[in-house]
């Protein structure tokens, strides 16, 4: 995924109002894509100072909740996603431990998306890990747009032409704005069980 894409998927997803009720609606809807899928993922959505929601489904591991403080860490201090993050990095040759961010406490790899308001900048972010970074992220960009669907307009920033540029804009079954059947459109596609991955290990973080 290339950085234009990356920055224009943050432009897009932009909220209003974020709060409680908010992270909660997030999370839910990241739990239900996921276990359509029967991913093994750990979902945490916080702000700088304190977790709003965190789900650790089966499979996951305890590690994979050490990969999402890591990559949550990543993206609030940098104000961008840690996929987006990792991929300027990587362009210019760069590494987070050349910034002062010990790789104890910080991670570039893709999964953890930030929560912007117009008018207040980033306020939290969502993480997801478990699957592949790419994959990782996919899903945390799949679960904000099914979120936007179901949001009063009141709650969504107007000045973003989301509902134009969704990737999942050819969901065959649009009930999937409801929350009522997780949606299988194609920013999800090939994410898979682990078990039934068939070809070469791919890392999980």
């Amino acid at each position: 995924m290339d950085i234009d894409t990356l920055q224009a998927q943050e432009a897009r997803l932009v909220f209003a109002r974020f709060d409680e009720t908010t992270a909660f609606d997030l999370g839910q809807a990241l739990v239900r894509l996921a276990q359509a899928g029967a991913l093994p993922v750990v979902i945490d959505i916080r702000t700088a100072d304190r977790p709003l929601f965190y789900a650790a489904l089966p499979g996951s591991a305890p590690l994979n909740a050490l990969w999402a403080r890591r990559k949550s860490a990543t993206c609030l201090m940098l104000q961008a996603s840690s996929l987006l993050v990792g991929s300027r990095l990587r362009a210019k040759g760069d590494t987070l431990e050349k910034h002062g961010l010990a790789s104890a406490d910080y991670a570039s790899s893709g999964g953890s998306f930030p929560l912007r308001v117009t008018g207040a900048g980033v306020v939290g972010a969502v993480t997801e890990s478990g699957l592949t970074e790419v994959e990782d992220h996919a899903l945390v960009v799949a679960g904000l747009e099914s979120l936007f669907r179901a949001l009063p307009f009141s709650r969504i920033s107007t000045g973003r032409n989301w509902r134009r540029s969704c990737s999942l804009r050819s969901c065959a079954d649009h009930s999937c704005r409801s929350f009522r059947r997780p949606c299988a459109g194609p920013a999800l596609r090939g994410l898979r069980p682990w078990g039934r991955i068939s070809g070469p290990c791919r890392s999980r973080r």
